[in-house]
C-alpha cells in the first residue's frame, strides 16, 4: 500500500496491518464490521501528523 491509500477488509494489507496491532496487544482481534468490507486502515506514512488512521463508518470512504 502506498502512503495516503487505504485497504479495507478482506485485503492482504488491512489484515496484515490489523494483525500487528493484535501481536502488540494494543487489539484483541481484527477488527470486521457487521456487514463486511466496511472497515478500512489508512496509513499516511512517517513523518506525517495524521500517521494511521481505522475508518469504521461505511460510505465515509
Amino acid at each position: 500500500m502506498t502512503s495516503g491509500g487505504g485497504a479495507c477488509e478482506g485485503q492482504t494489507y488491512y489484515d496484515q496491518s490489523m494483525q500487528e496491532l493484535v501481536n502488540a496487544g494494543f487489539l484483541s482481534v481484527i477488527p470486521k464490521s457487521p456487514g463486511g468490507g466496511g472497515y478500512c486502515y489508512y496509513n499516511y506514512g512517517a513523518g506525517n501528523s495524521i500517521g494511521a488512521i481505522i475508518v469504521t463508518t461505511p460510505g465515509i470512504f
